[in-house]
């Protein structure tokens, strides 16, 4: 009888497993680079989320003693690898359309090389540019179609931009200016952002209609945005004059 009690419990759990996968960032949520996140975010009075439904279950509490909130797990890893624009195993397609495959050894080996100051930078860029795709989303009915899958990429680009730019993205000195910056919301950060987003739709449409003139298919933004040869291409491009004058807004 007690073999059968075993039996039964066993498949359960087995059935329990299958049924909810444990996800790859969960197994990383408690290491060394994700609560040093913790702490840093914290003391910016951010609240970094570790595991799903964290602030959900919390944020009465943390809103009670002034924690706003902040990224999470997942959206901060995605930032990071589609920093890394020219990295193999990263860039923006892999975290647009591959987020497990961030958490394999090789991609996570960089990632949690960031230093905190790097990511929390990375999370404002990021910041500046959702609120500036919310607005234009609600003035323009292309950029509404495409900002679930435009964000990474047009963040990708920026950090190409200021990269070549020579604006210090990561150093101490810089974390007041993208504060600064994030707070002010000026409006040359909503062109600036439609002038990343045109550049984008276009290289989109050309692509599409290649595929359509070579393969007979028909490309849709899921399909052109996950795919690493395209989006590659776009990324390594020479940036038009008018995209590299957007670190002017950061150095000035």
């Amino acid at each position: 009888m007690m073999c059968a009690d075993v039996v039964r419990r066993t498949v359960s759990s087995i059935r329990s497993n299958l049924q909810n996968p444990i996800k790859r960032w969960n197994l990383v949520s408690n290491d060394d680079f994700q609560n040093e996140l913790s702490r840093f975010f914290w003391a910016k009075r951010l609240y970094y989320e570790r595991r799903q439904c964290e602030w959900k279950y919390r944020k009465l509490e943390l809103c009670g003693v002034g924690i706003a909130r902040g990224p999470d797990i997942r959206w901060m890893t995605q930032l990071i690898a589609a920093s890394h624009y020219d990295k193999k195993k990263l860039g923006p397609a892999v975290a647009q359309g591959r987020l497990n495959e961030l958490f394999d050894e090789d991609a996570y080996s960089v990632i949690r090389n960031t230093p905190p100051t790097t990511a929390y930078q990375l999370y404002l860029v990021a910041e500046i540019l959702d609120r500036c795709l919310r607005r234009l989303s609600n003035k323009k009915q292309y950029i509404r179609n495409l900002k679930g899958y435009v964000n990474l990429c047009a963040f990708s680009l920026l950090n190409r931009i200021l990269k070549e730019a020579h604006v210090p993205l990561g150093r101490e000195t810089m974390e007041a200016r993208f504060e600064q910056i994030h707070k002010d919301d000026a409006r040359e950060w909503e062109i600036a952002t439609k002038a990343l987003v045109d550049y984008i739709v276009v290289a989109f449409k050309r692509a599409s209609a290649r595929e359509w003139r070579e393969e007979g298919n028909r490309l849709t933004p899921a399909n052109y945005f996950k795919n690493l040869a395209m989006i590659s291409d776009l990324i390594k491009r020479p940036i038009p004059q008018q995209l590299c004058r957007i670190s002017k807004l950061v150095a000035s």
